[in-house]
Parts: C-alpha cells; structure tokens; sequence
C-alpha cells in the first residue's frame, strides 16, 4: 500500500553572519493516487456512476445534475480521457443515476429517479452512447436513488427507488422489455435516501437495504423469492446514513454492508450474520460530511477497500482492509469542490481502479488515477519498485550503491540533491544538503546533483550550499548542467 506523509525538518544556519531558519514539510513517500484532473459536468452534480455506454471497451461516466435537471454523459476516449460532456434532459432535480441493459438488447440504458417531480426517467441506448428521448414512471413522492436487480428472478432487470418524502421504496417490475409495471411500495425508515441490492441471506434472489438519513439506521428487506418484500428490519448505524455499498469485507462467504454517516464524519460497516441478519456498527473516522461511497481493491491485495467522498472537506478518504474486514486510518486525496458521489474503475486500462467523484459546487467531475501500476518510464519495472521511474533501466542498475540507479544520475542539473527532478532547486534541496553536511544525513541520490557549484568535486560542501541560497534567495545563477 503506498500512503502519502509528511517530516518536519527545520534547519538554521548562518550566510554571512546572517541566521536564517527554514520549516518545510518534506514528502516522504509516494501517493497511491494522482492529481485530480476536472472534466466539466452539469449543473450541480449529484452522483456518478461508471459504465460502458458505447460498447467499446472502456468505461465512461455519467452524472445526475441536481441544478440544471439533466444526466451528463462523459465518454472515455480509451486513456482515461474524456470527451465534452453530452446533456441529456431528464425530470425535476435528478439526485441518482443508474446504467444497466433494461430491454435485452446488450447494451446500458439509464434510469434517473426525479426528486421534484415524483417519477423515475428511463433513457434507451440507441447502441453507440447516445440515448433516447426518455420515458417516464410515476415513484413514490421525492423519489432520490434507485438500484437495477432481478427482483422477480427472471432475466430482466426491476427498479428498486428509495422515496424521502414518503418513507418507503417502489419497486417497478420489468415487463421483459425495458418498460415497468406500476409501482409496488414498501415501509422503510425514516427518509431513505440511497439503497444497495443484494442476496443478502444467500437464497440465490435480490434483497434490499436502504439507508435512512433522520431514523440513523439501515433497513433490510428481504425478497420471498417471486419478487415481493418481507417487513423492512432496521439496523442502527451512524447519525445521517447517506449512501451505502454491499460486498462481502470480512471474506466469511456472505455480504455485508459499507454505509457513510454525514452528519458523524464516519463509515459504519454492519457484518452479516450469514442469514440476512446483522452485527452492530463498527465505525471509522473518515473526511467532513462524508456523502458518497464506492468499494474496491485499491491497493491490490485481494481484499475490498472503501472510498468516501466527503462532501465539506473536498476530498475522497481512502480505508485500506486488511483482509478480514478490519480498516486503517483513512488516507484523504483532493478533489473539487464539494464530492457528493464517488465510484471507481479502470479508466485508463493499466489494471488497477482509479476513482471519478462529482463535485456539487464546482460542476465537474475529479478523476484520480491509481498509480499501484505505473511504469512511466515504460521499462517494464513499476514506479513503486523503480530506482529511476522517468528514465528507463530495467536492469536497475546501481554501480555506486547510492540511492537511485545510475541512469538517474543527474538527469535534470546539478543543485537537485533530493533527487526529485526538479529543474529550479528549491528549499527541500537545500534542507537536503544542510541535512546532509551537518547532521550526517543521507548523501545525495547522485553525488554530482549535489554539487551546485560545478567545482568538480562530487561531494557536497559548505560552498555548494551557499551557492543554493544565493540561488534561491537572492536570484542568483542556476547551477550548471551535469
């Protein structure tokens, strides 16, 4: 697993009788994830949800815009890129968004349940990515997520929708063609507001579990197995349970269940009991205002980790399991302005899950690549285990026996004595060096990169030193090439 931490270091020494005193925060090792690069989406984005729009082998994206009452539609150009965004106009403040082949005919259409307008949107793909002109269902009032499952167990798939403003689900039987019977409801808690379907007591039909925001519990409904609902059982989880993914953590052959408390700033999991019922909440801390959750094996190690999007901290917090359904300490990576959503696939075709999140406030999408399986240097060596990441070496040769290999020997220019590639030196070069010079720290990676001065000598002195800080501080001359 690779975590992202910081090491103060603060330094003083003196330049013509002057005391000068640096505080810097050093990066010591790499981030399991990139930069979030921004592609513009609708108005008010609410959920993501990734999917295989256009048959053609990667995945692309789709959102539910609250504000502008429309779906955008985020095609994958292969690299995980994306092209402009395409609206497709849906109902009144569409809160959730859901893809999957409704007709039969292999490829995804899309569902969108309409909080203003009561009704739940069903958008064909015309086979290529682009959709129809939608149909409309009448749901429940405020109907604010919905899931696709074979609810009756036959070949085509139902809509389950949660209804905040009536406090039950509807479910929607296919009638084998991509249209929907009338809605059954079913009593839930106290406004549900997202929901995950599953077998969760293992007799091979889809149950259902929702969240509910005021009553702080999970409810469970059970499938008799002709597509009809037992009475919900609730289950206390933190305070506003927002969104909710099921899969099986502790790796005991049932599943269980992830769930994102906004108003406690953590994720409850509930473990199955093998039967449908479940153990009481464990918690864990994660960002503010946690809203949206997806599962996968970020890290892969075979087991299925949680990403939370957390709503007021700008971020996604990552929980790593440890193989029996235990988390660690959540790593946070940035995002846009306010994520409600997360979810999570390989966009760019390099084997390991990389994270999209919808971002409320600044009408875009983040995508976060997952960089477990990286070789930029395309030499066959990944940059975890890389002693050169940018320059190719697969021998990683390494004939001095110091820190990097010998094809990183200054590849940018001298001055660079932390080794990190940058052009400019800057203040983390010169911590390494007074690190170095007078606290018998680490040489430089290479010992020409630490050689500001271009004296010839490969050892790193006081005189290099000075010529840094006349570098950085008083724009002084770069370093010369290596």
């Amino acid at each position: 697993m690779k975590t992202i931490f910081y090491v103060t270091i603060m330094t003083c020494f003196r330049v013509a009788g002057t005391a000068i005193i640096f505080v810097s925060n050093v990066l010591a090792q790499s981030s399991l994830f990139s930069t979030a690069v921004n592609y513009s989406a609708g108005d008010g984005p609410a959920f993501v949800f990734q999917a295989d729009l256009e048959n053609d082998g990667d995945k692309d994206l789709v959102t539910a815009n609250i504000n502008s009452d429309n779906l955008t539609v985020l095609l994958n150009d292969g690299n995980g890129t994306f092209a402009a965004p395409v609206n497709y106009q849906v109902g009144d403040r569409p809160f959730n968004v859901f893809a999957a082949d409704l007709d039969g005919d292999n490829d995804l259409d899309l569902v969108a349940p309409n909080s203003l307008s009561q009704n739940v949107f069903v958008l064909l793909n015309n086979g290529n990515g682009t959709f129809a002109l939608p149909e409309n269902y009448t749901a429940g009032l405020d109907p604010s997520a919905v899931f696709l499952a074979k609810i009756d167990n036959d070949n085509f798939l139902d809509l389950a929708v949660t209804n905040l403003g009536t406090n039950d689900v509807s479910v929607l039987i296919n009638n084998s063609n991509g249209t929907f019977a009338a809605a059954v409801n079913y009593s839930v808690g106290n406004a549900p507001n997202a929901i995950f379907s599953a077998d969760y007591d293992n007799d091979n039909d889809f149950d259902l579990a929702v969240t509910n925001f005021n009553s702080d519990d999970v409810s469970i409904l059970l499938n008799t197995g002709i597509g009809t609902f037992e009475a919900a059982v609730n289950y206390s989880v933190g305070n506003g349970p927002n969104a909710i993914f099921a899969l099986d953590y502790d790796i005991d052959g049932d599943i269980d269940l992830a769930v994102t408390n906004y108003e406690s700033d953590n994720a409850s999991l509930i473990f199955n009991n093998g039967n449908g019922t479940f153990g009481a909440a464990v918690n864990y801390p994660v960002g503010n205002g946690p809203d949206g959750v997806f599962s996968a094996d970020y890290d892969n190690d075979g087991d299925k980790d949680l990403a939370v999007a957390n709503d007021l901290s700008d971020n996604v917090s990552i929980l790593f399991n440890n193989g029996v359904g235990v988390f660690g300490v959540a790593d946070n990576y940035g995002t846009a302005a306010r994520p409600f959503d997360v979810s999570s696939a390989d966009f760019d075709g390099d084997g390991d899950l990389d994270l999209a999140t919808a971002n409320f406030a600044s009408d875009d999408v983040s995508i976060l690549m997952n960089l477990t399986n990286d070789d930029d240097d395309d030499d066959g060596v990944l940059d975890e285990l890389d002693n050169c990441p940018l320059v190719a070496n697969s021998g990683q040769e390494n004939t001095d026996g110091i820190g990097t290999g010998d094809a990183c020997c200054c590849v940018g220019i001298r001055g660079d004595a932390n080794s990190d590639s940058t052009v400019n030196p800057n203040i983390l070069d010169l911590n390494y060096l007074v690190n170095y010079i007078f606290r018998n720290g680490p040489p430089p990676g290479c010992p020409k990169e630490g050689n500001a001065n271009s004296q010839g000598t490969e050892t790193a002195n006081i005189i290099d030193l000075n010529f840094l800080v006349n570098r950085i501080f008083r724009n002084g001359p770069l370093p010369g090439p290596c």
